[in-house]
């Protein structure tokens, strides 16, 4: 039965043959027509092309190869083909033990050269220890270990350094402690660090405020700052942290020579209270407002609080008068002086009656007095008026 009619073979199958038949025909034909081999049997032929698979063209090629020498008679012989991949494969060897070779000819120009090397480095290592010098290694190590040791000392300075007099003195470079001398001026502080930031960084030494400085043109923080403290010995103590480190950056710390302003002379002594002296004068920080300073006098039984306020801006000056009841609560208010209003020095002191001022509470006005105005500021006095007195029917017009 025809492969057409029979029902177990693939229609698709049988194309597939008959087309890979014709084609192996053609070609055939194309051979026997250059002078090739002819085949005699056809059927063995359709049969061998039948019986090709339908992907492979290497295996193909092989059996196209085989049937030809067939035809032509020639034994085939499958060493050959051994013999050509074993000399392909002995070449390719070849080639990678050259590359082999060449490599480990520089490798060992470069481990030569680093020999070479390392014997220059400590011939001349040699010879800076018969001239009593430390090499390149020894002083990398030697500078590496300082700075450990110095970081180390740093951190431990900035946490819980003890107070020492001499030690401070000689970081502020002074030789005795001024009482007055509560602030120091900073630099090398960051950009970005805040009052809240330095106060905790000097918190073992005390309380303190801060006051940073900004660049006039920009207005940002420009590195440097204030920083003062209810104590003078505090303030010493912060001396001692120069070299110490916030956020990273080192800061470096100068006491201020304290100025005549009346802030931070709590040791001296008072003046002689007048008779029957009923206010005091408060000379402290210009942010202090009323009501601290009501709060701060509170047990003293405070009846009135006046603060001079500048006439042009209307900002508080820094000098305020503060009324009492009672004449023996003065005396308790004026003990009060050289302690701290959120973190701010005041001195206390007696309020004198001087001439052109108003006179304390108890205490007769001198004549003359004109409040608070002093004489020289006073407006002159009007003269009277000189000549006749004329009316309008006296008028010598008509």
């Amino acid at each position: 039965m025809p492969a057409e009619m029979d029902p177990d073979v693939d229609p698709e199958e049988a194309e597939r043959k008959r087309r890979a038949a014709k084609k192996l025909k053609r070609k055939l034909a194309e051979a026997e027509a250059e002078g090739g081999w002819a085949v005699e049997e056809t059927a063995d032929v359709e049969a061998s092309a039948q019986s090709l698979p339908a992907e492979g063209s290497r295996k193909k090629k092989k059996k196209l190869e085989w049937k030809e020498a067939q035809a032509n008679g020639a034994a085939h012989d499958p060493s050959a083909e051994k013999v050509d991949w074993a000399s392909k494969k002995a070449q390719k060897k070849k080639r990678k033990k050259e590359r082999l070779a060449a490599l480990d000819e520089e490798t060992k120009a470069e481990a030569k050269a680093e020999l070479n090397e390392k014997a220059g480095r400590e011939k001349a290592n040699e010879a800076l220890k018969k001239k009593g010098k430390l090499t390149k290694k020894q002083k990398y190590l030697a500078a590496k270990a300082e700075k450990k040791a110095q970081a180390s000392g740093q951190k431990a300075g900035a946490s819980d350094l003890a107070f020492d007099l001499e030690k401070a003195l000689a970081a502020a470079q002074v030789t005795e402690m001024d009482p007055k001398a509560l602030s120091c001026f900073m630099t090398g502080l960051p950009y970005v660090a805040t009052d809240r930031h330095i106060v905790d960084h000097f918190a073992p030494v005390g309380p303190a405020t801060v006051n940073l400085l900004q660049d006039k043109v920009t207005h940002r923080a420009n590195g440097t700052g204030f920083v003062t403290f209810a104590k003078a010995e505090h303030a010493l103590h912060a001396c001692m942290y120069t070299g110490s480190k916030i956020q990273g950056r080192w800061i470096k710390l100068r006491l201020c020579e304290p100025r005549d302003t009346g802030l931070g002379t709590a040791q001296r002594a008072p003046e002689a209270k007048p008779e029957g002296c009923l206010s005091v004068v408060v000379k402290c920080d210009p942010s202090i407002s009323e009501a601290s300073l009501k709060r701060f006098f509170v047990d003293c039984w405070v009846s009135n609080v006046s603060r001079i306020m500048d006439k042009q801006t209307g900002e508080f000056r820094g000098t305020a008068f503060i009324d009492f009841e009672d004449t023996d609560m003065v005396d308790l208010a004026l003990k009060k002086s050289g302690q701290s209003i959120k973190g701010h020095p005041i001195l206390v002191r007696f309020k004198a009656d001087k001439k052109g001022e108003e006179p304390s509470r108890g205490s007769p006005a001198p004549a003359g007095a004109g409040g608070r105005v002093a004489e020289h500021n006073r407006a002159p006095p009007v003269p009277k008026p000189s000549g006749k007195k004329k009316t309008f029917e006296d008028s010598d017009d008509e």
